[in-house]
C-alpha cells in the first residue's frame, strides 16, 4: 500500500490528521493526510473488509464447526503483519462479544 510521508520542516506547517483532526499528519494515503493512529486504523479496517468478501465461504456451516482460515505464510513481513492483523482482529471481536472466537 503506497504511502508518502509528509515532511512539515520542509514547509514549516504541520496539517492536522484529515480523520480525527487532533494529531498532526505524518503519512498520505490516496490525497488523505493521517495520522499514524489513524493510518493503523485504516489498514486494519481495509485487511478486515477484504476478508469479508470470502464470508459467503462459510455462511452455510452448522455453529458447532469449528471455523478454519487457511493462509499462505511465508514469514516475511508481509505475512507476519497479516497475522498480526488477525490476531488483532479476533481479540477485539472476542472483547466485544465477551466470548472467545472460534
Amino acid at each position: 500500500m503506497p504511502g508518502k510521508h509528509v515532511d512539515s520542516a520542509r514547509d514549516g506547517v504541520a496539517r492536522p490528521c484529515q480523520r480525527c483532526r487532533t494529531s498532526d499528519a505524518s503519512i498520505v494515503v490516496r490525497a488523505e493526510h493521517l495520522c499514524r493512529d489513524c493510518f493503523v486504523k485504516y489498514v486494519n479496517t481495509k485487511a478486515i473488509k477484504r476478508m469479508e468478501s470470502y464470508a459467503y465461504y462459510v455462511k452455510n456451516r452448522s455453529k458447532d464447526e469449528e471455523r478454519t482460515l487457511l493462509l499462505p505464510v511465508s514469514f516475511g513481513v508481509s505475512s507476519v503483519t497479516l497475522l498480526y492483523l488477525l490476531d488483532e482482529h479476533l481479540k477485539r471481536q472476542a472483547a466485544k462479544t465477551g466470548r472467545w472466537t472460534s
